[in-house]
This record gives C-alpha cells, structure tokens and sequence, in this order.
C-alpha cells in the first residue's frame, strides 16, 4: 500500500549492522520499520522525508 516517508535514518556510504533501522514508513496512520537484513555498506539513497511511496518502489541500494 502507499505511504509516506517519515524517517530516512542511513546516508551514503554509511557502514549498518543487521537490525539496524533503514527508513521508516507511514501507511493508514502505522508507522513500519525497514531494517538491514545483514551487515553492508550503503550505496545510494533515493527515499527523502516526506515523499510518497508505492510498493516495490526503491528506497534505497547497497554496497557488498
């Protein structure tokens, strides 16, 4: 469902640990959470605060 951006928490470049917050969505008054499936570096970041999103729209790239 769409959503709007309320946090972006990573930059590029930035090293993550698994677990850590990535960006944080809002949909139909909840907020979710994207965390890092594993340790990695990230690439580029394409989400902004405030921006509408729809699914499978990317938020985001990393880095091996």
């Amino acid at each position: 469902m769409p959503g709007t951006i309320v946090t972006v928490s990573v930059k590029p470049g930035q090293k993550v640990k698994r677990g850590d917050p990535l960006v944080s969505i809002e949909a139909m008054k909840m907020e979710s959470v994207v965390r890092a499936e594993r340790d990695m570096t990230i690439a580029e970041v394409f989400a902004k605060k405030g921006q509408l999103v729809n699914p499978k729209d990317l938020l985001l790239t990393v880095a091996d």
